[in-house]
């Protein structure tokens, strides 16, 4: 702070507190006028002060060193020793205030976290750097509501698709039990499933997934999953239909109908079962878009001259083979 010889702390203490008499906020006011950084001090002396209010725990403040901290921050010069005691007494007073709200200023900001649970279907989430989050039916995302510090760091229970934003400087981490996966900026789905289950799929850019001791790099196409048993696998991704879920998109392209099947399970959550193993290899080639369950089956039906039973969640395909 700028400090002036006519100028005391205790003075600009009171400006801030408004009990300044008119000739000393005259002088303040003058002070203000010789240098730009003299009101930007005094804006954070009354940013402390305001922030004073909310103070509850006056007991855990150590005076001198938040006082000497405050000192130190801020460049506020000692004030000069005075004889008269009713200057000494306000004086220390103004000491034991700044200390208290020293201990409020200096202490680190606390982050108010936030958490989403897509529990009636999927969710999109937007962070305060940009980055977009698209949360499948039951996942759950913690995350700050703004980031701080030298990483971005969220937490991710079930399968979530992350378009994160570009940061050199502060990479974007996603915990998912007891894995961690690091990038900068890019695309990738991470479906955290229960126990140690765990499957990264990397859709474009580069992420570092951590495990323990066990790492691995992934490029645009590859994936990383982890087994009930913990155990880390680095391969190719081979679900062309990962997407699905967020596009409500299924694409086969001569694909065998033991694939399509597994595919379609899983979109629609529900158990398909195929009756006669001369089924397994038929290929299908077809694109279902936002079509309901049972729009999908009739046309497998129609195709392939099957007939479809039902209970519950369990469909089973009874037929006699491709055409």
């Amino acid at each position: 702070m700028k400090n002036d010889s006519t100028i005391s702390d205790h003075l600009l203490l009171d400006y801030v507190r408004e009990i300044a008499s008119p000739e000393e906020k005259t002088k303040v006011e003058a002070w203000l006028s010789e240098d730009k950084e003299n009101q930007v001090e005094l804006d954070k002396l009354r940013k402390v002060w305001e922030r004073s209010n909310t103070i509850q725990d006056f007991d855990a403040i150590d005076l001198n060193k938040n006082w000497a901290a405050l000192q130190s921050k801020t460049d506020i010069a000692s004030t000069k020793q005075m004889s008269n005691t009713r200057y000494i007494w306000k004086y220390a007073a103004a000491v034991v205030l700044l200390a208290a709200t020293a201990f409020l200023w200096l202490r680190p900001e606390r982050i108010e976290m936030r958490e989403m649970v897509a529990d009636s279907g999927k969710v999109e989430v937007r962070l305060s750097d940009g980055t977009i989050v698209w949360l499948n039916e039951g996942a759950k995302l913690d995350y700050p509501d703004t980031f701080t510090g030298g990483k971005r760091e969220v937490t991710l229970e079930g399968e979530a698709f992350f378009d994160v934003a570009h940061n050199p400087d502060k990479p974007f981490v996603v915990s998912a039990g007891s894995t961690k996966t690091e990038v900068l900026g890019t695309s990738f789905n991470i479906n955290k499933g229960d126990g140690e289950a765990f499957e990264l799929n990397l859709i474009t850019g580069k992420v570092r997934f951590t495990k323990g001791k066990q790492q691995a790099t992934l490029t645009p196409g590859q994936k990383v999953t982890v087994d009930s048993k913990g155990l880390v696998q680095k391969s190719m991704s081979d679900k062309p239909n990962l997407m699905s879920w967020r596009t409500n998109k299924l694409v086969f392209d001569n694909t065998p109908m033991e694939e399509v099947v597994s595919d379609i399970s899983e979109h629609y959550k529900v158990v398909l079962e195929i009756m006669h193993k001369d089924f397994l290899g038929c290929p299908v080639t077809t694109t279902f878009e936002n079509e309901p369950l049972d729009e999908v089956l009739a046309t497998l039906a129609e195709v392939f001259d099957i007939t479809i039973k039902r209970e519950g969640q369990l469909y089973q395909l009874v037929g006699t083979g491709c055409k």
